[in-house]
């Protein structure tokens, strides 16, 4: 009798080799491809939807499918977190680990039972998200420098107004291969954000699913004034229009009438305490002569005694908390507070709305019917035939001037059962300013510097609100750190206290100026200052934040001590109409007067032509750098 038993031996043997090798990975390639970080070498999200029988409704299953590599990664040290809320149910199906050997095959460290992981309440740098929860599962052991992560699993979407946008690429993640594919329904629409990704993402259909596959995205990091991931990353928006059964058809989110009618809704459904509301505004408004004085001190006093917290999900998400709620706890999301502000507003008499926005963290509007759109709620008040927006979260803002997060973005505002579009318009950069004269003197060696600096618009509210952030022993020098982008090569000693008026802030800055050097009978004078922070955008680098429209003015004179300049600046514009630098220098008795003006009138960098933004950055910086040498 033949003994099977080597046979059965080297068929084990086989088998293992070839899982192995299947499994191998490529980490210095990948490295070198994509860069440290987690990268995904396959990503499936897969959307269906399924009829309920018992309850008779409709409900989407989104199937997510995801095998990482981390490459010296461990930050999160393989903690893996699916968020959900109330109108989600999550069912974690698999989860395993590996580390990568020297020849590169995946070894298993663990096999986690993802049946008991574990519920937590969702925080996001140590804000609470009170309708929001994850399940969470992690490695037990220590994990290597270098690991493999596999898992899967399944959310099922109770309310199919939650079914909104998924990402074929997150932010600081490459992806290898992507699929994301939609169950083919007549009653869904698709809004498709593929940006500038040319034939890295391709649409495929069959009889039963619509596709959308990428493959070798490269990661995109986030600079210090970086647009949200809305503005860049491929995404597709899913909106359910309606859903039809045997019993009924029913609308979800067919329109934008859709989206305010669950808004109002939820409106409806709050019970005001008026006799609450009215006292408490009548005491805040107490000896106010005017009804803007009346409107302004409502205002402040949400401002001033209000706690904002969080942005929630789920229904908390959408639903305000009663006003009586927010005024007394004295803290409140920005629905709380918002629902608070038109409540007290209301109790004047005065015509106060409820009002949806998306910040310009959000890249729609609401050409889109879609939870996604709004990310916020503010106030707007119908007063002297002109809408105005409130938003008391922040500290800094005016009643009648719109915060700078608001400016050219569009928002819906409450009107019984209709409701009114308005687009919020963009400051212009002649309000938002930064005027600063000085003056540089090269009699010493060490040139000293002085510069007065007067602030308005935005720029004055933004300073307002680091001094109402700052703690009291470091007040005094918020002008500095205001001001330190600007500063570079000056190294300040005496910063005078800020004086500031209704319109204006000002205070003196003095010290040394750097920027030059000695050599002999020649002084070598870099003049201007570093008045534009702003940087390029690149195939890593997502496309440039602009706080607000701005013009920041610098007159800078320069002492001579009886030396002469080799040459002037003509008069010299980079840039185009919406975005410009101007330079030029002018000769005056015994000085040498240098004029700059940074010009912006964008919110952000150009999101179609990143080349015409690069070319005017690289032209202002060498600008920068041109020298006037005095002998």
């Amino acid at each position: 009798m033949v003994n099977k038993q080597p046979y059965f031996i080297l068929i084990i043997l086989f088998v293992l080799l070839s899982r192995s090798l299947a499994g191998q990975i490529d980490v210095d390639g990948t490295e070198k491809q994509f860069g440290e970080g987690e990268t995904s070498f396959k990503k499936k999200i897969t959307i269906s939807f399924v009829y309920n029988e018992s309850d008779r409704t409709y409900h989407a299953k989104v199937s997510h499918r995801y095998e990482k590599l981390y490459i010296d990664e461990n930050r999160s040290k393989g903690l893996v977190q699916v968020p959900f809320n109330t109108f989600q149910e999550v069912e974690l199906q698999t989860a395993k680990y590996f580390k990568i050997d020297s020849s590169g095959t995946k070894r298993l460290i663990e096999n986690v039972k993802v049946k008991y992981a574990d519920v937590k309440d969702y925080f996001i740098q140590n804000i609470f998200y009170a309708d929001l929860k994850v399940k969470q599962f992690n490695c037990s052991v220590e994990l290597p420098k270098n690991y493999f992560i596999s898992y899967s699993y399944d959310v099922i979407y109770n309310d199919l107004k939650f079914l909104t946008a998924f990402y074929l690429q997150d932010v600081n993640e490459a992806v290898k291969e992507v699929e994301i594919a939609i169950k083919k329904d007549v009653n869904v629409d698709l809004a498709v954000f593929e940006f500038n990704f040319g034939d890295k993402i391709t649409r495929e259909e069959d009889d039963s699913y619509i596709k959308f596959n990428g493959k070798n995205l490269k990661r995109m990091v986030p600079a210090d004034h970086s647009v949200g991931g809305s503005y860049y990353l491929p995404h597709i928006i899913i909106s359910v229009k309606s859903t039809e059964t045997t019993e009924k058809s029913s609308e979800i989110l067919k329109s934008t009438a859709n989206l305010y009618n669950w808004y109002h809704s939820l409106i409806s459904e709050l019970t005001p305490d008026e006799n609450y509301i009215k006292t408490l505004s009548n005491s805040i408004i107490e000896g106010a002569a005017t009804d803007q004085e009346k409107i302004d001190r409502i205002f402040r006093w949400i401002q001033n005694n209000v706690q904002y917290v969080a942005f929630e999900n789920g229904i908390a998400g959408f639903k305000p908390a009663e006003a009586k709620e927010v005024a007394q706890t004295k803290y409140g999301d920005c629905k709380g507070m918002a629902n608070l502000l038109v409540n007290l507003l209301q109790s004047q008499g005065f015509d106060a709305r409820h009002a949806w926005i998306g910040t310009r963290s959000n890249n729609y509007n609401y050409s889109i019917p879609s939870l996604v759109v709004d990310n916020h709620m503010i106030c707007a008040l119908n007063y002297d035939n002109t809408l105005y927006f409130l938003d008391g979260t922040s500290k800094s803002a005016k009643w009648n001037i719109a915060p700078a997060h608001l400016e050219g973005k569009e928002v819906m505002v409450a009107n019984g059962s209709e409701f009114i579009i308005e687009t919020i318009k963009k400051s212009a950069p002649e309000k938002n300013t930064i005027n600063i004269n000085g003056s540089i003197d090269l009699k010493d060696t060490r040139p000293k510097i002085k510069l007065s600096v007067e602030l308005a618009g935005h720029f004055k509210r933004d300073f307002i609100s680091y001094t109402t952030h700052s703690p009291l022993k470091s007040i005094k020098n918020i002008p500095y750190y205001f001001m330190y982008d600007y500063l570079d090569g000056i190294k300040v000693e005496d910063i005078s206290e800020p004086v500031i008026t209704p319109d204006k802030i000002t205070f003196e800055l003095s010290g040394y100026y750097m920027n030059m050097a000695l050599s002999q009978n020649t002084a070598t004078l870099f003049p201007f200052l570093s008045i534009f922070k702003y940087g390029n955008t690149t195939k890593k680098n997502p496309p440039v934040y602009i706080d607000y429209p701005q013009t920041i003015n610098v007159t800078m004179a320069v002492h001579t001590a009886g030396k002469t300049p080799r040459e002037q600046y003509a008069n010299t514009t980079i840039g185009q109409p919406d975005f410009h630098v101007n330079y030029y220098t002018s000769a005056e008795s015994g000085k040498t007067v240098v004029h700059q003006q940074l010009y912006l009138n964008v919110l952000h960098s150009p999101l179609t032509d990143k080349e015409q933004w690069n070319d005017f950055v690289n032209q202002v910086k060498a600008f920068n750098n041109y020298p006037l040498r005095y002998e």
